[in-house]
């Protein structure tokens, strides 16, 4: 998501029609319990970089 002249990965909350229903009100970070985890979630935060980028609007 954009956010002014930053650009971070947000949690995005989607409604049956495709809408942006919320998204988290802070930035995702990686973490996790174990090694194996965390390449995990890094595979997950590759993966919301080929997804189109939202422009937060108030």
């Amino acid at each position: 998501m954009k956010r002014g002249k930053y650009i971070a990965i947000y949690e995005v909350y989607y409604a049956d029609d495709g809408s942006v229903e919320g998204y988290s009100k802070e930035p995702v970070s990686p973490e996790a319990d174990d090694l194996e985890e965390l390449r995990e979630t890094f595979s997950l935060l590759m993966d919301a970089l080929k997804e189109p980028v939202i422009t937060y609007e108030r």
